[in-house]
């Protein structure tokens, strides 16, 4: 698993989340291929884990991150729960987690709107096309 840190804009960084099915990039669309430069960062389960993911964007004065991906009810969830708890807003589009079932596409929705903690406060749940960076 790995997250992929895309271009920042607004104090926004955009967090995608996405199995790794092979070499790096080779199970991915040329449009959302890592580009050269660009970082990326693997960890088990959430992205802020035994790196310095939290210290680069933190320098970049980013104070929010758009946690999108395909393992819903795993990196997505935990992710969010991550930044939430290192002080980040994380705003999760509901149209951008796809996953094997419905229900694990509800039960991360649910948490991260009802969810314990910081959930509530610095978590949102949203959509793509809700999304602007004016």
């Amino acid at each position: 698993m790995q997250v992929r840190e895309q271009r920042v804009r607004h104090r926004v960084a955009h967090l995608r989340i996405r199995e790794r099915l092979g070499r790096l990039g080779a199970d991915l669309a040329d449009a959302v291929k890592p580009i050269a430069g660009e970082r990326v960062y693997k960890a088990p389960f959430n992205k802020f884990y035994n790196n310095d993911l939290e210290q680069y964007l933190r320098g970049r004065g980013i104070d929010t991150v758009i946690v999108t991906g395909t393992s819903p009810n795993g990196c997505v969830l935990f992710t969010t729960a991550g930044a939430i708890l290192l002080g980040f807003k994380a705003l999760v589009p509901v149209d951008a987690i796809p996953a094997k079932t419905l229900f694990q596409e509800q039960f991360v929705a649910w948490q991260v709107a009802n969810g314990p903690g910081g959930f509530g406060k610095l978590g949102k749940l949203t959509s793509l096309d809700s999304i602007s960076f004016a």
